[in-house]
């Protein structure tokens, strides 16, 4: 169900678009009778798993908020 969604939409950042993915995660394990969806722990997890770099790749919005957070954190 994870890859259906995923691959519905042209890039990561899209999925966000209209239902955050949080609650579509609650859904989809709801739907399965699996454990409670906890962003907090869940997504740190995911995150981890799928790594920075990766997420930085494939999500251009996302790396940019990064890299601009980056050159203000080392500005003079």
């Amino acid at each position: 169900a994870i890859q259906r969604t995923t691959a519905s939409f042209t890039d990561p950042e899209e999925i966000d678009s209209d239902f955050p993915p949080s609650k579509r995660m609650t859904s989809l394990f709801a739907e399965h009778d699996q454990l409670a969806y906890d962003k907090r722990v869940f997504g740190s997890i995911l995150a981890l798993e799928i790594g920075m770099s990766t997420i930085l790749a494939n999500c251009p919005r996302f790396a940019n908020w990064v890299h601009s957070l980056a050159q203000l954190a080392t500005a003079p």
